[in-house]
């Protein structure tokens, strides 16, 4: 279903992605959310054409992480996204 929203010419950046295409990120990124139990979106801003978005994930093992994604939307489709991430959360996941 993602792949429907995803524009052809999109790229992705994060701290270990350097503007990543389309086809790369689906090989090495999409592989990632098999380990995800839970997503906890804790703010949705829209602004533009940009929206940032900031969530919790609780993993299959247990852990906690807090990322932030910026989104850049055109013609209803993802044409770019930026991730910072890092954050442990030491405490239950929500």
């Amino acid at each position: 279903m993602i792949e429907t929203v995803i524009a052809q010419d999109f790229h992705f950046t994060s701290p270990l992605d350097n503007r990543i295409d389309r086809k790369t990120y689906f090989e090495r990124c999409s592989p990632i959310s098999q380990n995800m139990a839970a997503v906890d979106f804790t703010r949705v801003v829209f602004i533009g054409d940009n929206v940032f978005v900031t969530y919790e994930t609780r993993m299959n093992d247990g852990k906690c992480l807090r990322n932030t994604e910026i989104f850049t939307v055109r013609d209803s489709k993802v044409m770019d996204v930026e991730v910072y991430f890092g954050w442990s959360i030491p405490r239950a996941c929500r």
